[in-house]
């Protein structure tokens, strides 16, 4: 999401307090080269930036991000989660995957 919006007003207007790991990491994300990252290059970023945080908060951040539609989860070629930021006007999809058995039979 190439956007004029600070960090602090993005995720004020989606009503998530902002700390400074959240900014951190929309910060990160913003000026992420490729443009998606992992939990791990995440942490190596916010590390190399001199920002202390834990994978733990890392994947709850990207979570919460993702469940008002900030970030978009895509997988890589290793089942691993990579998030970036969302396009404006992108719609949010969520897929919900039911069992639907078979009905039983009534004995005659």
């Amino acid at each position: 999401m190439k956007t004029n919006l600070t960090s602090e007003t993005l995720l004020k207007k989606h009503r998530i307090r902002p700390t400074q790991a959240r900014i951190a990491m929309l910060e990160g994300l913003k000026t992420a080269d490729p443009e998606s990252l992992n939990a791990e290059e995440m942490y190596t970023l916010l590390f190399e930036q001199g920002h202390a945080v834990s994978m733990g908060t890392i994947y709850r951040v990207f979570n919460q991000l993702e469940h008002v539609g900030v970030l978009v989860r895509e997988w890589d070629d290793q089942h691993r989660g990579r998030y970036r930021m969302a396009t404006s006007g992108q719609p949010a999809y969520f897929l919900s995957l039911i069992h639907i058995s078979e009905p039983t039979r009534q004995a005659e």
